[in-house]
């Protein structure tokens, strides 16, 4: 039998508490990998979560003691037989544990407040969407005590055969109340409240030392546990690390988003601030000898209609101007181009060049909320402000070879050149951006609904992602620590 003695700090109100109250706690299960994806939730859903295994040589921690024991040191790969069936165990095992603090810190918020949440997340090439439901039926499970004494009782779990002793602590960057569970053991999976369309893993069994397979083992049982159905969606994708990966920074920004959903009628409670001070900008002057491109931003407060857009092109003109409305950001630019041979170099030239403001403008990226997902008409728009560029957006247009002009131009931009726009935006600026077809959305648009829906949902993609999370107290959304090299 293994013991587990157990603290949760969860959330009880908006107002933060400093960064630095909230030390980094050690993540040590033996399994690098699963180590890694456990500070993915750490990172993008803002908890700090410590989790220790102590080996098997370690003595018991008694289940009357007063105090916790000293954190183990993490145990050497080399000493632990970690075959099929200890993995198995490991994984279900935190999985479990994770899932039960997450109800209880969905139990602190009103029951009448939303009860759904659905986040994609891209990654380089993959997009994953998980989406989360708070069912009635999921909420009878063990009973959970609140207090805001130190004490201590331990938790008895279903044996983790090469594990003594685990610790985890999980708590939230706000303020908090301690929470104690009763003895219990762990729960059977009911795979009727998880579904999954993640697996296989590209063509990846193995990462490291950790078994993917197991993932599965993971969410079912943390699913079980926390009252959560989940549905994983992989919709691009092909690399095992980025899409387990992606899965893992879904969840924790779907859940962080459902916990600020539930919170937003709380006085005094914001969730991002979209006026930072001081204001965000970037100019840029790009002349070569096919066009002369003059960009400049104002991230912030452009909602004055000050934005003006001259490029000789009509929709890239249309285009600018969406995406500046819907960012609510203030957009001027001037360009003049070889437009008698045709509106490649010009409608490219000004997408690069306004980038690169953007780029100037964003700056370090520290404290941004960073990753975000927009719909607009039958257009959703995934981004990350990541650093890592990379852009999607097949199948949002439909491509005729001039059977229908239609087709072949939107306006007087060739069709062809939508996504080379929006590419050369997205990687002079440091972003990676998928754009899906909502199909119930988009079956009767044309090219010219669809362009439009693109540009707006790209633009409120903007506006989120460049909000600043102030309960990041200025640090960067990432488990790297930054996103600036």
């Amino acid at each position: 039998m293994t013991f587990l003695d157990l603290g949760l700090l969860v959330p009880v109100s908006p107002l933060p508490l400093p960064p630095t109250t909230h030390p980094k706690l050690t993540l040590s299960t033996g399994l690098g990998f699963l180590d890694h994806m456990v500070d993915q939730i750490r990172s993008h859903g803002q908890f700090s979560i410590g989790v220790d295994f102590r080996p098997s040589s370690s003595s018991s921690p008694s289940s009357s003691s007063s105090s916790s024991p000293p954190p183990p040191s993490p145990p050497s790969i080399s000493s632990v037989n970690y075959n099929t069936d200890c993995q198995a165990s490991t994984f279900s095992t935190v999985g479990h544990l994770l899932g039960s603090e997450i109800k209880t810190l969905l139990s602190t918020i009103s029951s009448d407040s939303p009860t759904s949440s659905t986040f994609s997340c891209p990654l380089d090439e993959s997009l994953i969407k998980v989406s989360k439901y708070v069912g009635v039926e999921r909420r009878a499970y063990s009973s959970v005590r609140t207090s805001c004494c130190c004490c201590c009782c331990c938790w008895r779990v279903s044996s983790v055969p090469f594990c003594q002793f685990i610790s985890i602590h999980f708590m939230s960057l706000n303020n908090h109340i301690r929470i104690f569970f009763s003895q219990c053991t762990i729960c059977q999976f009911d795979n009727q409240f998880y579904s999954s369309s993640l697996p296989p893993y590209g063509n990846r069994s193995v990462l490291g030392q950790t078994e993917t397979a197991h993932f599965e083992l993971f969410w079912q049982s943390l699913s079980n546990s926390s009252g959560l159905s989940l549905n994983f969606e992989k919709l691009r994708g092909s690399n095992g690390h980025h899409i387990i990966e992606a899965s893992f920074k879904a969840f924790s920004r779907g859940l962080r988003k459902l916990l600020d959903e539930r919170r937003s009628e709380e006085p005094g409670h914001s969730q991002f601030n979209f006026l930072p001070s001081p204001l965000r900008t970037g100019q840029i002057d790009r002349s070569t000898n096919e066009t002369s491109v003059k960009v400049s931003v104002v991230l912030d407060g452009g909602t004055d209609g000050s934005s003006a857009v001259s490029t000789g092109l009509a929709t890239v003109d249309e285009v600018l101007l969406a995406i500046a409305e819907s960012a609510e950001m203030s957009l001027k630019v001037s360009a003049v181009g070889d437009l008698w041979i045709d509106d490649h170099h010009t409608s490219e030239d000004v997408s690069i060049a306004l980038g690169q403001c953007l780029n100037q403008a964003i700056g370090m990226k520290a404290g941004l909320n960073r990753m975000w997902s927009c719909t607009s008409g039958g257009v959703e728009c995934v981004m990350d402000v990541s650093n890592r560029p990379f852009f999607c957006m097949d199948g949002i247009l439909d491509e005729g070879l001039g059977q229908e002009q239609e087709q072949e131009m939107v306006g007087d931009l060739a069709t062809e050149m939508v996504e080379h726009m929006f590419g050369s935006i997205v990687f002079n600026a440091g972003m990676s951006v998928h754009m899906v077809r909502t199909e119930s959305e988009s079956e009767t648009k044309t090219n010219s609904d669809l362009v439009l829906d693109s540009a707006k949902a790209f633009g409120s993609c903007l506006k989120f992602c460049l909000a600043v999370d102030e309960r990041r107290g200025g640090g960067t959304a990432s488990s790297k620590g930054t996103l600036s090299v």
